[in-house]
């Protein structure tokens, strides 16, 4: 029976694959002919076909979680391949916009963004190894190899003459020095006229919000000077409602994520906002996904396990970004150690929705959500931003372990580590420091990631007889709400 079960799982692997790889190919096909020379200019294109590598994930999930998994990842290939054909579509329009600038005033303005760095991130999650190349002709250029990775695959790209010639750059001053530096080489690189915005130091004040918020009325202004974009302020006012809309659905899903066992994790939490909160905010397809994968988690309670998966033991939260060449990180935890992944800091966030009454309000929102995009908000400004969340995430989403994504590149988070560890054991919190490089396995591998995380789950958590909460079982989804500091 095992046998004949392995046999249906393996056929509905390569069914799922084979249909969403037709959708993929027809969306980039529409280029036509002119897509063999993008394949010439865009080497790394070809890396966008290594998507049967991301349907791993699928494989060691039962039900409902296994559904849903193949959902997001599906939502998630078409939108990212909408998002290159985008780009290819439309370099006469196209602005280069860094990871951290959120693309609304861009689209309401008519105008195409692109961001080197999350094509950078997802092409690693798809491919592992897509980035080495550009790696390495950063560093061989003579950058300093420890910089962080992802700021070197954007100037890698750059380096290699393999990013669309843009009308123009929109860059700022996060959310690291290297991320901010890199953008110095990128503009010499492509000479093409560039903005910097200047984020604040104590950006949570009244006055950064009004200093910023002059910042993105500049920005506006280079760009009408620049490019062929006008504002049209209707338009960014049904943007930003829209994303207000993303957002609020987004907070139903982390309600189900609260609770014990959870319906929902790992992928499905923060794959869905990297790519609908980074690639098309205010649009309504991400709304629609959020509403779904909140089905999938109700759909996922009236199983004969009432979670995600079966024997639920530990509920990770996971500090700074994901390990983008080992994304199979979280479905091997949940097979091998009953290990959840339910939040993480790259996702959560406590932002109000944007008031959309005026063009002031609306500039003031966006202000604040770009000054408190991912990692922004906590490396920037006192060490209270860093700490803040992940206890306030500990408690409300009653998280047994924390995970610290440790990249060797990223110098202000190391910084805080043994402060955090401390920290932790005040509290009793397990805290395990995952040492890996963000965006190049060659320094540590998906083997060297499981045996540090073997060596914790055994000495630490299992060793010690430490296990999920108890009483925690007793929650209920009606019993759920979420109060955000």
């Amino acid at each position: 029976m095992k046998t004949k079960q392995t046999i249906f799982e393996s056929i509905e692997f390569l069914f799922v694959v084979a249909k969403i790889y037709v959708k993929v190919i027809g969306i980039l096909l529409s280029r036509g002919l002119f897509l063999v020379y993008d394949l010439w200019r865009f080497p790394w294109l070809f890396h966008f076909l290594n998507l049967y590598k991301l349907y791993q994930i699928m494989k060691t999930r039962k039900g409902v979680y296994r559904e849903a998994s193949i959902y997001i990842l599906n939502e998630i290939a078409v939108l990212v391949a909408t998002y290159i054909l985008n780009m290819l579509q439309n370099q006469k329009t196209l602005v280069l916009a860094e990871d951290i600038i959120p693309p609304e005033i861009i689209r309401a303005m008519g105008l195409t963004p692109f961001s080197p760095e999350i094509i950078a991130i997802m092409l690693t999650i798809i491919s592992p190894n897509a980035m080495e190349k550009y790696i390495d002709v950063c560093e061989n250029s003579g950058i300093p190899a420890d910089l962080c990775s992802l700021p070197k695959c954007a100037m890698g790209m750059a380096l290699a003459n393999e990013l669309p010639k843009a009308k123009a750059i929109i860059a700022s001053n996060l959310p690291c020095d290297a991320g901010m530096s890199s953008y110095t080489t990128i503009q010499k690189n492509m000479g093409v006229p560039t903005l910097r915005l200047d984020v604040p130091y104590h950006f949570k004040t009244d006055r950064a919000i009004d200093y910023f918020k002059e910042q993105l009325e500049e920005m506006v202004v280079f760009l009408e000077k620049h490019t062929a974009g006008r504002m049209d302020w209707n338009k960014l006012k049904e943007i930003c409602e829209e994303r207000n809309r993303t957002q609020e659905t987004e907070k139903e899903l982390w309600d189900l994520a609260k609770l014990n066992p959870a319906p929902i994790g790992s992928e499905i939490i923060y794959l869905s906002h990297l790519v609908l909160f980074n690639i098309f905010p205010g649009d309504k397809r991400c709304t629609d996904i959020y509403k779904k994968l909140i089905d999938y988690g109700k759909k996922s309670l009236n199983q004969p396990q009432g979670a995600a998966i079966e024997n639920e033991s530990y509920r990770i939260l996971l500090w700074n970004p994901p390990m983008a060449h080992f994304p199979l990180s979280f479905s091997w935890a949940e097979e091998k150690y009953g290990a959840i992944m339910v939040m993480d800091s790259m996702t959560f966030n406590a932002l109000e929705a944007i008031d959309t009454t005026t063009h002031d309000t609306l500039m003031r929102g966006l202000s604040t959500v770009i000054m408190q995009g991912p990692m922004s908000r906590h490396v920037r400004g006192p060490a209270e931003n860093y700490f803040n969340d992940i206890f306030f995430i500990q408690k409300h989403f009653k998280i047994d372990i924390l995970w610290v994504a440790d990249n060797i590149g990223c110098k202000m988070s190391a910084g805080l580590n043994e402060i955090l560890r401390s920290k932790c054991r005040e509290n009793n919190i397990p805290m395990l420091i995952i040492t890996y490089d963000l965006m190049d396995r060659r320094f540590a591998g998906p083997e060297d990631i499981m045996s540090h995380i073997d060596h914790f789950m055994e000495t630490i958590m299992i060793g010690s007889g430490m296990n999920s909460f108890p009483d925690m079982k007793e929650l209920h989804l009606e019993d759920i709400s979420l109060t955000y500091p």
